[in-house]
């Protein structure tokens, strides 16, 4: 839920959050602010409304080597009125919205999407997958590549739409899974 998320306390433990859910970064119509958020569920609580927003994700004290989002359009932009609510300014292009907002956080990279996170042969899955299956010592660019030629390479997924939309932001040479 947003609540769990929001209060828990030991996030700066995990080396690795993953959040397989709806992104929420287009703006519902013409003329209205983009006001980037996760969907959760809804916990029973007042302060609960099944969204994990922009500020929210700024506000979460993170240690994360990688944030890795498995949902659509993640790379998106957030409006200048999401962004100030922050205390930031600025921004634009692919370091904003919800990346923004978890290299704020505290991570040192983030895996989004620049379009849909494709369902259709489990691609998104595969490719998220297929990162941990190349081996955790691994960068994290190179096992993102890895990943996608391995979707490449296969007829129903070789067209960019199902491996292309993924892209790391921050520091892709650090090991996917980091020697304690």
């Amino acid at each position: 839920t947003d609540d769990a998320v929001r209060t828990r306390a030991d996030l700066n433990q995990f080396r690795i959050l993953h959040f397989a859910t709806h992104g929420l970064v287009t703006p519902p119509r013409a003329g209205c602010p983009a006001r980037p958020a996760l969907v959760t569920s809804f916990a029973d609580t007042p302060t609960s409304h099944g969204l994990l927003q922009f500020g929210e994700i700024f506000d979460l004290r993170l240690n994360a080597d990688l944030v890795i989002l498995s949902a659509c359009d993640t790379a998106g932009v957030a409006g200048a009125e999401a962004t100030r609510e922050t205390g930031l300014t600025g921004g634009g292009g692919t370091f904003d919205g919800l990346v923004r907002a978890f290299i704020g956080a505290g991570s040192r990279s983030v895996i989004a999407s620049h379009w849909p996170a494709p369902e259709a042969y489990h691609a998104t899955e595969r490719l998220i997958a297929g990162m941990f299956d190349t081996g955790g010592e691994r960068p994290i660019g190179e096992a993102l590549r890895a990943a996608q030629v391995r979707l490449m390479d296969d007829a129903d997924t070789s067209h960019p739409f199902y491996w292309a939309g993924f892209a790391i932001v921050g520091d892709g040479a650090r090991p996917l899974i980091a020697a304690r």
